[in-house]
């Protein structure tokens, strides 16, 4: 029998447990006091390191930031356009980041990551108008960054230059049952809007860095020159085309801004509701006026003509005079065009 008094280390108790030399009265008392430091082999301190570090990481650890160190101000978008705008604005002076990459503003749910963003951003650059609002406020206010300065680019356009939302649209938007603002928000989509929202930002950004605020002149001119020499070249373009099939037929509204761009006559005879099978009218849109005298849905008159071989059965095929508005060479019938507009 050992004392009582007797301390063993880790290797002898395992040692003894082994051998059968330890009874278990004997194991509980050498269990009460724990095992000095001096006794235990590099292998268990290797053991006690490594669960060390597991619990550290699994429980303890803070996630690693997603901005870039070094840079300042820190500029958070809302969505890509917006990205756009601040990256060509800002090169490589400040750290810019978009809070949506993979869905749209429609489908975006409030994540615990996306809030760790937001706290660590200087600048909230959000579109406004109804579009994104309500997420980016949740965000801001879950994330604890009270210097936030969060920013609607699209408020700063005139009411005159919004175009207003039917009841119809705001209801039944994307064929999601929530509802907008007042105004169409997709403004950046217009060359105009996007001016003024750009120039917007560069008001923001020399507050924030005033230091850099040569710089960011400069790059809005330059910006904006682009995006009015984009709308010119478009223009000239689409200009060269009948004025009466100047129409841009969508299956949705929200590119009633482009449209204004370039001077196009925007329809929606597709359905505001994205999935909705178009309907007559918009049948009628794209396929465009109808021969005089042509009624939808009636007979195309054929004529026969003999077969070159004797003997053989008489063939028929519509004559240039009986065929029908964007009639296309040799089918049997006559099948609604299918076209991704």
């Amino acid at each position: 029998m050992r004392r009582a008094d007797q301390t063993l280390t880790v290797d002898q108790v395992h040692r003894m447990r082994t051998r059968g030399q330890l009874h278990a009265h004997e194991l509980s008392a050498t269990s009460e006091p724990l095992p000095a430091a001096k006794n235990l082999c590099l292998g268990q301190w290797v053991m006690i390191g490594a669960l060390a570090l597991i619990l550290g990481v699994s429980g303890c650890s803070t996630p690693p930031s997603a901005w870039p160190a070094g840079k300042s101000p820190r500029i958070l978008a809302s969505f890509p356009p917006l990205y756009c705008f601040a990256k060509n604005l800002v090169d490589d002076d400040a750290a810019v980041l978009s809070l949506l990459t993979a869905t749209g503003p429609h489908d975006y749910h409030v994540t615990p990551k996306d809030a760790l963003v937001v706290q660590g951003a200087d600048l909230f650059l959000i579109n406004g108008l109804g579009l994104d609002d309500a997420f980016t406020s949740r965000l801001k206010n879950s994330s604890g960054n009270i210097k936030l300065r969060f920013i609607p680019l699209g408020e700063a356009i005139p009411t005159k230059q919004l175009r207003k939302l039917t009841e119809e649209d705001k209801h039944d938007h994307h064929g999601h049952s929530h509802a907008h603002g007042t105004h169409d928000p997709h403004v950046w989509l217009g060359i105009p809007e996007a001016v003024v929202m750009v120039e917007r930002l560069r008001d923001e950004l020399k507050k924030a860095d005033p230091a850099r605020s040569a710089d960011y002149d400069s790059r809005a001119r330059a910006y904006v020159a682009r995006l009015k020499q984009l709308q010119a070249e478009g223009q000239e373009l689409l200009s060269k085309i009948d004025p009466e099939k100047r129409q841009l037929i969508t299956m949705h509204d929200s590119l009633y801004y482009l449209a204004r761009s370039f001077g196009r006559q925007h329809s929606t005879e597709g359905g505001r509701r994205a999935g909705r099978q178009p309907d007559g009218q918009a049948d009628q849109a794209v396929r465009g006026p109808q021969c005089p005298g042509h009624n939808r849905g009636a007979a195309i008159p054929r004529k026969r003509r003999p077969n070159s071989q004797p003997g053989g059965r008489a063939q028929s095929r519509p004559g240039a005079q009986d065929r029908p508005c964007g009639y296309t060479g040799n089918r049997r019938r006559e099948r609604p065009e299918r076209r991704l507009v």
